[in-house]
């Protein structure tokens, strides 16, 4: 890939990685909401490849919805991080006497 590919390879990778973190905030944190997540964000990124048919000078490509899908994975486990790390910092200092 040229400059410009790769860039835009690594927008894509981050917008699906906020879609990530959206799709697990809708749908809650819960243990099984999280697969939940990954399939609607794998199904928008193969909706995203399929609009691609109709630009010029662009394709679908299975590369492009395994980058997105791994960006919607990317924003799941960090906000899945994030939230545990609040959590466990909330927790530690109920649990701290001064």
């Amino acid at each position: 890939t040229t400059g410009g590919g790769l860039l835009r390879k690594i927008a894509h990778f981050s917008e699906f990685a906020m879609l990530g973190m959206c799709l697990t905030w809708r749908f809650g944190m819960l243990e099984k909401k999280k697969i939940l997540a990954l399939v609607y964000g794998f199904g928008v990124a193969c909706v995203d490849e399929t609009i691609q048919c109709f630009v010029p000078d662009r394709g679908p490509g299975l590369r492009d919805v395994a980058i997105d899908t791994c960006g919607v994975a990317a924003g799941i486990c960090l906000l899945l991080l994030v939230n545990k790390v609040i959590r466990k910092s909330k927790h530690s200092k109920e649990n701290t006497i001064l």
